[in-house]
């Protein structure tokens, strides 16, 4: 492919952080397979689906990470399954593998309970969830398109959740609500010399009072900033000018990490590196590159100190989860 010049600069980072530095971690802590997010619903809205149109039901969730509650019903060890039930008695069939310890003396028959878990439509039109990860007691929910991620049940509510968009509208993603007080625009137009970077998008300062805070940039690259704004079908040289002017260094590690369409669709370039500010403290930093369609390029950054310092991993993982391109 033919390089393409960069008309400017990418993203400049501008936090204040670290010491003592560590090895890089060998997984992708932001992996949407390692680490989902499930959409919750209810057995009754599950079985209604199927019920009402077995095809476009299998469309929508086959494949699917799901937190559905119900009553719990049968359970049938040897077969490494229970039954989770809607609230005319039809049944969802759940089935765990040996990494999952069972729910025996955790909850009783028609016990109100939520089960983490994946969504597989068979061959024959019959479906079941399978790799079921953790169940709880069923949470209360706010409205119909709440998501969670299983390793502290943190969730988002959608529909309450704060509403960001980058290139015009094209681009819509969520963040909690309390992130808004951490958000600050990465290019600074009441004050341009106060910008620290030049892509559109937000950068998050995240648990901020501590030694080690975190940061999420989400930022959107338009094609219209090369020199030679023609399609980016093919975006490797963009992330790679994007990677060298964060990471400093011509020679990047693997590139890229891992490329992956994930389970709701999205084509990731995935890419694990290090960020050393002037002083020679570091970070390790994440990064996802999302292309939009012949539009330009999403970027998420994440970055922290060390595993032991990560406390919004999983508002991370909804945030990026929960993008939207049109």
């Amino acid at each position: 492919m033919r390089k393409r010049a960069l008309a400017v600069g990418f993203l400049m980072l501008c936090i204040t952080l670290l010491c003592g530095f560590t090895l890089l971690p060998e997984d992708v802590l932001i992996d949407t397979k390692k680490n989902p997010v499930y959409a919750y619903m209810t057995a009754d809205t599950f079985l209604e689906a199927f019920a009402a149109n077995p095809k476009a039901a299998k469309e929508q969730y086959d494949d699917q990470y799901l937190l559905i509650s119900g009553k719990l019903g049968e359970q049938d060890t040897k077969k490494k399954s229970f039954a989770i039930l809607d609230s005319k008695s039809h049944s969802v069939t759940c089935k765990y593998d040996n990494s999952f310890q069972g729910i025996a003396g955790r909850f009783k028959a028609t016990d109100h309970i939520a089960v983490y878990g994946k969504c597989s439509v068979l061959l024959n039109g019959d479906y079941q969830i399978t790799d079921v990860a953790k169940v709880i007691a069923a949470p209360n929910v706010t409205s119909s398109e709440m998501y969670f991620v299983k390793d502290n049940d943190t969730c988002l509510d959608k529909k309450t959740a704060t509403e960001r968009s980058l290139n015009g509208g094209h681009v819509k993603y969520y963040i909690p609500n309390e992130w808004v007080g951490k958000e600050k625009p990465i290019i600074n137009e009441e004050n341009p010399k106060n910008s620290i970077g030049n892509m559109e998008g937000y950068q998050y300062v995240l648990n901020e009072k501590s030694a080690w805070p975190e940061s999420l940039f989400v930022c959107y690259f338009d094609k219209q900033q090369l020199k030679e704004p023609n399609d980016i079908k093919e975006t490797e040289d963009v992330e790679r000018a994007i990677l060298r002017n964060i990471e400093k260094k011509e020679k990047l590690n693997r590139f890229p990490a891992r490329e992956t369409t994930t389970y709701y669709d999205a084509e990731y370039d995935y890419y694990c590196g290090e960020y050393h500010d002037e002083q020679q403290r570091g970070y390790h930093t994440e990064y996802i590159f999302q292309k939009d369609g012949n539009r330009g390029l999403i970027v998420f950054l994440y970055l922290y100190h060390t595993e032991e310092d990560v406390s919004h991993l999983s508002e991370v993982l909804l945030t990026t989860r929960l993008l939207e391109t049109k």
